[in-house]
């Protein structure tokens, strides 16, 4: 990362700019899926929503990685810690259920899916395929590229979306840009899916919507359960592993010890 002493306005937001123009058919295509979303209500509103869900994810990932987002860190670093198919599945749970779980909770107790609250709830149900998609299947399964892959070997750099580590300097080379075109399948896939839901919902009377949103509701939770579950199992692994290791340390130190009080009675 740069030094603050070296920090340059201009430079910085000529990346920004190069970032954007070399990545504008993805921005494009995210530009369609906002219309089409929001086409019953405001595309401006959707497009500002748009872009908060973007930061919303870069600092989600990144709190994720300090010390406050414990429940979230520990199911993560195992993410970084192995790449079978329990690191993604756990990976992915982390995702649906950590990230956007503050905006469930107001969603399925306050009943604001009809109101203007932060952004359209199908928004988050679009970002939250599009994100975990990218994430698990465009870095994880196919390796698309090395840009993720140096966030696994540090974690100050490169945690996605990468207009936001240009954005917040955490950009790995530092004046690097990632050519995402990749992202734009997951796009088009997130679309589709969440128009197809938002659909059939709105197509179903009152009462099976909200069997539906109950059903989905607890669904919810249990995922979120079952990363409360394996960030505490992994927590007990981790603790008896460490107290392993001191107790061969503190065994080897005695007989040492030992040794050498014989060697001087000799």
């Amino acid at each position: 990362m740069s030094n603050p002493s070296e920090y340059n306005l201009i430079s910085h937001l000529n990346h920004i700019l190069r970032s954007l123009k070399i990545n504008y058919k993805n921005w494009f295509v995210l530009f369609i899926s906002c219309v089409i979303m929001c086409h019953k209500t405001s595309i401006i509103w959707g497009c500002i929503a748009y872009i908060l869900c973007i930061f919303y994810a870069y600092f989600a990932h990144r709190i994720s990685h300090e010390p406050a987002g414990f429940f979230l860190n520990r199911a993560h670093i195992y993410h970084h810690e192995h790449s079978d198919w329990s690191s993604h599945a756990i990976q992915v749970c982390v995702e649906l259920a950590a990230s956007y779980s503050p905006i469930v909770y107001f969603y399925y107790y306050l009943n604001m899916e009809n109101s203007l609250f932060l952004c359209d709830p199908y928004i988050f149900m679009f970002f939250s395929i599009f994100y975990t998609s990218t994430h698990n299947v465009n870095y994880g399964m196919f390796s698309v590229n090395k840009v993720h892959a140096k966030h696994h070997e540090d974690y100050t750099v490169n945690y996605g979306p990468d207009i936001c580590d240009i954005i917040f300097r955490t950009k790995y080379p530092e004046n690097a840009v990632e050519n995402t075109d990749h992202y734009i399948p997951n796009a088009i896939v997130a679309t589709i899916i969440t128009v197809g839901f938002r659909y059939m919902y709105e197509g179903l009377d009152g009462n099976k919507q909200q069997l539906l949103k109950h059903f989905l509701f607890k669904l919810y939770v249990l995922i979120y359960f079952i990363v409360i579950y394996f960030t505490m199992k992994q927590t007990i692994i981790d603790v008896n592993k460490m107290r392993e290791r001191d107790m061969n340390e503190f065994e080897s130190r005695i007989t040492e010890l030992i040794h050498k009080l014989q060697s001087n009675n000799m």
